[in-house]
């Protein structure tokens, strides 16, 4: 997954080979020039890297923090329903250890997250390693009230609910 924030673009988990049979948990991060867009410096690897492989999440941002939904902890296995999260330093890029949070009521991989105002959605997806048809609910959580739990949305229209 990839994601920006605070002047800094973060690269985490995924496959590391072309058959998919091996996942990492890195996350590396470069500062970005603000004037230009482009890459400023080099890559540095993060102290704190995802608790163990992931591949196929959702990642967003809320509050200066990197969000990861679901993927998968297996190659090419079952989705998973975890919600955690990294606060990211502003001036250095460097992100804390990883916090989990209130985990998704469904599992979910290869699916959109993305926030929007005060809520973080995750879209669509795929639930288990057989599923050749996308989902088509929509489901968002308040990050500031994670107690608060997962909301239903309406469904995309289409796929499976």
């Amino acid at each position: 997954g990839a994601v920006a924030v605070n002047g800094f673009l973060y690269v985490m988990g995924g496959h590391t080979d072309p058959a998919a049979t091996l996942l990492t948990n890195n996350v590396s991060y470069v500062a970005i020039d603000p004037n230009t867009g482009l890459v400023s410096g080099s890559w540095t690897t993060s102290l704190a890297p995802l608790p163990a492989g992931r591949a196929l999440f959702g990642i967003t941002v809320f509050a200066n923090r990197i969000y990861i939904t679901g993927g998968t902890l297996v190659p090419l296995g079952t989705a998973d329903a975890s919600c955690l999260y990294a606060t990211v330093d502003p001036v250095s890029g460097a992100n804390s250890g990883w916090t989990v949070t209130t985990a998704m009521t469904f599992a979910r991989k290869a699916h959109g997250c993305v926030t929007v105002g005060h809520r973080l959605y995750v879209i669509g997806g795929l639930d288990d390693p057989a599923s050749t048809k996308p989902m088509a609910s929509v489901w968002s959580l308040n990050p500031a009230a994670p107690a608060d739990g997962w909301r239903r949305e309406a469904d995309l229209p289409g796929s499976t609910p």
